[in-house]
C-alpha cells in the first residue's frame, strides 16, 4: 500500500498539467502553450497530436444521446489538410445535430478563434439508409489547434456507442462516459495496453494512465473511462483489421430489466442465432418456409444425382452460374423470390435463395452471419449484429460442413473469399450453431513446370510453360483476365522479360476460364534466341520467383502476422543443353525452414547430368499455418531474404 501511494504521488507530481489537459480549449494559457509546441515526445514524426477527445453517452425520452468533443493539434500540411475534413456517418433511425467547430491559431503571439459557419456544412445521401453529415474547418494550417463537437441521437436503448481510445495519431487524452438507467443493464468489454484499475474517486482520474471510475445518481448509473499517452495504431502488411488491435470499450447491452420484467437481449449467440430464426422470417429465416415455387427447379436439377453432395454441387453451380449479384435496396435485397424470378440480387439474397434450394433438396443447409477481415472479428463471448458484415450458406453433408457462397462467380463449391475466414461465425438453424473460418483450413496450391529445349539452330531453345493455378490465385486472375483479355497476354510478357535473352512469344491458351470448379491452368510457348551470348551464359533457373522482394520490409513489428490462406507452389524447371554447351556452375540445393515444426519451408533440389547435358530444379515452398506472433518477426523476416536470396542465384552454362 505505501508502494502505491508513493507511486501515485510521484506520478501527480511529473504530471502537473494532466488534470487540465481534459480539457484543453477552456483554458488560454494551456491553449497557447498547445498552439507554440511543434513537436511532443509521444511521437515526435506524428502529423498531429489528438489532445484530448471526450465522449458522453445517455438516455434520454428513449433515445440515445451521444455527445463528442475532440481537439487536435495539427502539425504538417498534410494533416492540416487531412483532419480538416470531417465526416460523421448516421443511419436512417438517426440523426446528427449541434454541429460545432473552431480552429485556434497565434497570429502575431495572439490567440485567434474562427468559427464554422451553417454554409460550411453538408449532408450528403451515401446509400439508402446511410447519410454522412460534412464540413470544413476554417483556416486549418500546421501549428493551428482544431476543435469539434457534434450530438448523435439514436432511438432506443438497445445500442450504446462503442468508444475507441487508439486512433491513426497519438492521443494525450481520451475519456468516455456513459449514464444509463438502471433499468439496463450491461457489460462493458474492455481492450486496453495498460490495465484498466478501477478507481474509487473521482478526482483519481486526474492522475491514472489507465482507469475507471462507476458513479450512480438516483436511479441511473454510469462508469468513466480514461487513457492517457496512447500511440497511434498503425497498419502493417498481413493484418487483419486494425479494429481488432485498437484500444477500445464495447458496451454490450444484455436485458432491460423494468417493471419487473425482464426481457434479455442478445444474452449469448444462442439468443442471436434463435431471434434470426423465429422472428426475422423476412431474412434469415426464409430458407426454413415452405418455398414451393422453388420444387420444380430443384427437382430438375438433382434427377440424376445419387448422393446429397452430387446434388449440393449441382444447387450451387446452377445458382452461382445464372444469378447476377446487384446491390438492390429495400427488403428486395435479400428477398428469395425475387432474386429468383429476376436472376439479380444482393449477396445476401442469392446465398439465402442457395441455402432454401438445397434444403428443398433435402440437404441439411442454413445461412450463416460473419464478420469479413476488414473489420473487428467477432467476440465468442458476446454477441454483436453490428459487426456482422456478411451472409454465406453452409452445406452439412456426412461428417463435413461445406461453406458454400455463390454470389461469387470465380470461386468453387466449398470454399469462400479469403476476406470470410475471420473466425467466429454463427450458423443460424432453430438451436444455433457456431463455426470457426480459420484461414489455416483452406490452401492455394500451385504448380508451374518449366521446359527448355535447344532448337535445330543451336542458338535458341524453345520454352514452354505450364501453370496450373490454386483456388485463390484462380479467382484473382479469372477476375481480372475475364474483364481485361489484355492482361493475359501481359502477364505472361512480365514473365518473359525476367529473361535474359531476346525472346518472341509464339502462342498461349488457358483451360476453364469459365468454369471455376476446375483448376485455371495456362500454357504457353516462346522461343530464346541465346547468339548474342558468346562464352558464358548467366542464366536464371527461376523463371517464376515465389517473392520479388521481401514482404516484411520493416525492421520491426507490433501486431500479430495474419496471412490470408496457406500456401503450396511446387516449381519445376527443366533445361536441356545443346550438345555444343556444358554446366560450368550452379546452385547448390537447399532447404530452408522456420520454426522446428517447419512452419514456413522452402526446398530446393538442383541436379546436373553432366553425360545427358539436363540439368533440373524442383523447388517447393510451402507454409502451415497463417499465424506468427510479434516476437517471430525478426526469424520470418530474415527466412524470407533467404528465398529471395535463393531465387537470385545463375546457372552459369559455357560454350564447349
Amino acid at each position: 500500500m505505501r508502494i502505491y501511494i508513493l507511486a501515485l504521488f510521484l506520478l501527480s507530481c511529473a504530471l502537473p498539467c494532466i488534470a487540465q489537459q481534459r480539457e484543453v480549449t477552456g483554458n488560454m494559457e494551456l491553449l497557447k502553450e498547445h498552439l507554440e509546441r511543434t513537436r511532443y515526445d509521444i511521437d515526435t514524426a506524428a502529423g498531429a497530436i489528438i489532445l484530448c477527445e471526450k465522449g458522453v453517452s445517455y438516455l434520454d425520452e428513449g433515445k440515445i444521446i451521444f455527445r463528442l468533443t475532440k481537439t487536435v493539434k495539427i502539425l504538417t500540411q498534410e494533416a492540416a489538410n487531412e483532419l480538416s475534413r470531417i465526416g460523421i456517418s448516421y443511419d436512417e433511425a438517426s440523426w446528427v445535430r449541434d454541429i460545432e467547430g473552431t480552429t485556434y491559431n497565434l497570429e502575431n503571439g495572439v490567440v485567434t478563434a474562427q468559427k464554422l459557419q451553417r454554409p460550411d456544412m453538408l449532408r450528403d445521401k451515401v446509400t439508402k439508409n446511410i447519410s454522412v453529415a460534412k464540413f470544413n474547418l476554417p483556416s486549418v494550417k500546421a501549428g493551428s489547434v482544431i476543435e469539434y463537437v457534434y450530438t448523435k441521437e439514436q432511438p432506443g436503448a438497445l445500442f450504446i456507442p462503442d468508444w475507441v481510445f487508439q486512433h491513426d495519431y497519438p492521443t494525450l487524452v481520451s475519456e468516455y462516459d456513459i449514464n444509463l438507467p438502471d433499468y439496463v443493464v450491461y457489460t462493458a468489454i474492455e481492450r486496453t495496453n495498460l490495465p484498466m484499475v478501477k478507481v474509487k474517486k473521482e478526482w483519481m482520474l486526474d492522475t491514472c494512465q489507465s482507469c475507471s471510475f462507476e458513479h450512480s445518481y438516483g436511479g441511473s448509473s454510469g462508469r468513466t473511462w480514461l487513457r492517457r499517452n496512447i500511440p497511434a495504431i498503425r497498419a502493417e502488411p498481413y493484418m487483419s483489421s486494425p479494429d481488432n488491435y485498437k484500444e477500445r470499450v464495447k458496451i454490450h447491452v444484455t436485458a432491460i430489466a423494468r417493471g419487473g420484467i425482464t426481457t434479455n437481449i442478445y444474452n449469448n449467440w444462442n439468443d442471436f442465432s434463435r431471434k434470426y430464426y423465429y422472428e426475422d422470417k423476412s431474412y434469415c429465416g426464409q430458407p426454413y418456409a415452405a418455398n414451393s415455387f422453388l420444387n420444380e427447379k430443384v427437382a430438375e436439377l438433382t434427377r440424376d444425382k445419387t448422393n446429397e453432395l452430387e446434388k449440393a454441387r449441382a444447387i450451387f453451380s446452377y445458382v452461382r452460374d445464372n444469378f447476377n449479384e446487384k446491390n438492390t435496396g429495400g427488403p428486395q435485397r435479400y428477398d428469395i423470390k425475387t432474386t429468383y424470378y429476376t436472376r439479380e440480387g444482393s449477396y445476401r439474397g442469392i446465398n439465402l435463395l442457395l441455402t432454401a434450394m438445397l434444403r428443398k433438396a433435402g440437404i441439411n443447409s442454413a445461412p450463416v452471419l460473419l464478420s469479413t477481415r476488414q473489420q473487428e472479428r467477432l467476440s465468442p463471448l458476446y454477441p454483436d449484429p453490428y459487426l456482422v458484415n456478411y451472409l454465406a450458406s453452409v452445406a452439412m453433408i456426412g461428417d463435413r460442413r461445406y461453406f458454400l457462397d455463390a454470389s461469387e462467380k470465380n470461386i468453387p463449391f466449398g470454399i469462400l473469399l479469403p476476406q470470410c475466414y475471420n473466425g467466429y461465425c454463427r450458423i443460424i438453424t432453430e438451436k444455433g450453431a457456431e463455426a470457426i473460418l480459420n484461414p489455416d483450413s483452406v490452401i492455394d496450391k500451385n504448380t508451374i513446370v518449366v521446359s527448355m529445349l535447344p532448337a535445330a539452330s543451336g542458338t535458341s531453345f524453345t520454352l514452354r510453360v505450364d501453370e496450373q493455378f490454386g483456388v485463390f490465385s484462380g479467382w484473382h486472375y479469372r477476375n481480372e483476365w475475364t474483364s481485361d483479355t489484355a492482361a493475359l497476354r501481359k502477364k505472361i510478357l512480365q514473365d518473359l522479360a525476367s529473361m535474359d535473352a531476346k525472346i518472341e512469344l509464339k502462342s498461349y491458351s488457358l483451360k476453364y476460364l469459365d468454369n471455376p470448379d476446375l483448376p485455371l491452368s495456362l500454357h504457353y510457348e516462346a522461343t530464346l534466341d541465346m547468339k548474342e551470348h558468346a562464352g558464358f551464359v548467366y542464366f536464371d533457373p527461376f523463371f517464376c520467383k515465389f517473392f520479388k522482394k521481401n514482404p516484411f520490409h520493416a525492421t520491426s513489428r507490433t501486431y500479430m502476422i495474419e496471412m490470408d490462406y496457406l500456401q503450396d507452389i511446387n516449381y519445376l524447371f527443366r533445361l536441356q543443353l545443346p550438345n555444343h554447351y556444358t554446366i560450368d556452375d550452379y546452385p547448390r540445393s537447399s532447404h530452408y525452414k522456420f520454426g522446428e515444426e517447419e512452419l514456413v519451408r522452402m526446398k530446393n533440389i538442383m541436379k546436373y547430368d553432366e553425360a545427358s547435358r539436363s540439368f533440373s530444379l524442383n523447388s517447393r515452398y510451402t507454409t502451415r499455418t497463417c499465424f506468427f506472433a510479434p516476437e517471430e518477426y525478426t526469424g520470418l523476416r530474415g527466412f524470407y531474404e533467404h528465398i529471395i536470396d535463393e531465387q537470385n542465384k545463375k546457372v552459369v552454362f559455357k560454350k564447349q
